[in-house]
């Protein structure tokens, strides 16, 4: 019979696999346009005489004209949030917790100002949308002064996009940009929301444990993560050295949270991971040795995981306890003397 923190742990992970659907269409809409907004600026200077052939003012009329063709609104996501607290309280009802959800103040906040490394999604938007404009102005100034033909300074700015290939400058970071912060808000407003509902039934719940994926793509930070507990209020239990934080903690992250109430269900059981499921006792740390030194080098990085080995170092030992970013090998060197 599943534990109670296995049974909640697979219930985020099918949380988390929907989620990737979410994102999955948010991705696919964004993705259509960028699409579009390449389609307008290849019609707009393939209509147009030679830019080589007009004075400035002129240049800075048909800039204006494609800026003015990046429009780039934020994915509406405002409901996740609802949705998401609705299913935690599903979720911790599957373990005899009747738990309560968060005032829906809380969840408004939580839909339309959910802080993603620092900014609100609408803000992200806005300076991406900035920057994209930004870059085409740059493209078509700089193709225009090297003698480039409007299909190459089109290209330079979207690629050929009757091949489906999105610019190799302004319009690809842009897209690429996009994903990412939508990707990440995706994840902060569904563990935010969760988060929400965990500290409203704080008086139910003991603790709180961090939940890594057991995989390649794993960061350094959430592989030092990975299993560390504290109780509701964020205090250190269990031999924890990190402080709380609530997932996702760097960009396209995909960790959690799951409660406990009972410490006797901590060690027992199984969780997923690559490869099938190991024992709930395993942490990221020694699934990472148990791998080997490939593994554990695309992990950590050549540098860092020679530290790590030759100083018979622990995963947490590598991470700012402050920012929770990874040391830079120059810092660990200056910690560890070696």
């Amino acid at each position: 019979m599943a534990t109670e923190l296995e049974t909640l742990a697979d219930l985020a992970t099918v949380r988390t696999l929907l989620l990737q659907r979410v994102s999955s269409e948010q991705v696919r809409i964004i993705d259509q346009m960028f699409l579009d907004i390449a389609e307008a600026i290849r019609t707009e200077l393939q209509s147009a005489k030679p830019l080589t052939e007009f004075k400035r003012q002129r240049i800075n009329a048909i800039i204006a004209d494609l800026q003015a063709l990046v429009i780039l609104p934020a994915p509406d996501i405002t409901e996740l949030a609802a949705i998401e607290a609705a299913a935690t309280v599903t979720n911790l009802a599957a373990v005899s917790v009747a738990a309560r959800l968060p005032p829906a103040a809380t969840l408004e906040r939580i839909a339309n100002a959910a802080p993603i490394e620092g900014a609100v999604i609408k803000d992200w938007f806005a300076n991406i949308e900035e920057k994209t404009r930004f870059e085409v102005a740059r493209t078509v100034r700089a193709g225009v002064a090297a003698g480039r033909t409007n299909y190459q300074i089109t290209k330079d700015i979207t690629g050929l996009v009757s091949e489906g290939n999105l610019g190799r400058e302004a319009l690809k970071q842009a897209r690429r940009d996009a994903v990412a912060v939508t990707r990440t808000a995706v994840q902060t407003v569904a563990n935010d929301s969760a988060m929400a509902v965990y500290q409203e039934n704080s008086d139910v719940l003991l603790g709180l444990e961090y939940v890594a994926t057991l995989d390649g793509r794993t960061t350094p930070q959430c592989a030092a993560l990975d299993g560390m507990r504290w109780e509701m209020d964020g205090t250190p239990m269990n031999g924890t050295t990190l402080p709380l934080r609530t997932p996702p903690i760097h960009w396209n992250c995909r960790s959690t949270l799951v409660p406990f109430t009972r410490l006797s269900d901590l060690d027992e059981g199984t969780r997923a991971a690559m490869g099938g499921p190991v024992s709930a006792k395993i942490r990221f740390e020694q699934f990472m040795n148990k791998q080997g030194p490939e593994f554990a080098t695309q992990i950590l990085g050549p540098g860092r995981y020679e530290f790590y080995k030759a100083n018979r170092l622990t995963l947490s030992q590598l991470i700012d306890p402050r920012s929770l970013e990874p040391l830079t090998l120059a810092e660990l060197r200056e910690k560890f003397g070696k």
